[in-house]
């Protein structure tokens, strides 16, 4: 058999002020784990691959880097008919834009063929 403690104290009748208790937490924000990155896709790094644009948008982009409209039929042509892996591909391009633009991406993988 256990022994009794000899004097126990009574528990307190009269409920503690507020200023007294010390909260578990010091602040909600503490706690709360922090909101979410935002669900909306971070614009890409450097140019847009051009693989997966449409004829429109390859024609808005050669012409943008002053070329005739028709050369984004060429170019769509070459990127989704004749699988070109770069821009410097394309024969039917001037030697001088194709030395322009070889480092523009395509979007193809180099290392699959």
């Amino acid at each position: 058999m256990l022994p009794i403690h000899p004097d126990p104290s009574p528990l307190p009748t009269e409920p503690t002020p507020k200023s007294a208790v010390k909260p578990a937490v010091e602040s909600v924000e503490s706690i709360v784990a922090p909101a979410p990155p935002s669900l909306e896709p971070a614009p890409p790094p450097g140019p847009v691959p051009l693989l997966g644009q449409s004829l429109a948008q390859l024609t808005a982009w050669v012409q943008e880097h002053g070329q005739l409209a028709y050369r984004g039929k060429q170019l769509h042509q070459w990127l989704y008919q004749q699988g070109a892996r770069s821009l410097s591909d394309i024969s039917v391009f001037s030697k001088t834009w194709r030395a322009q633009l070889a480092d523009y991406p395509i979007g193809r993988s180099q290392i699959h063929y």
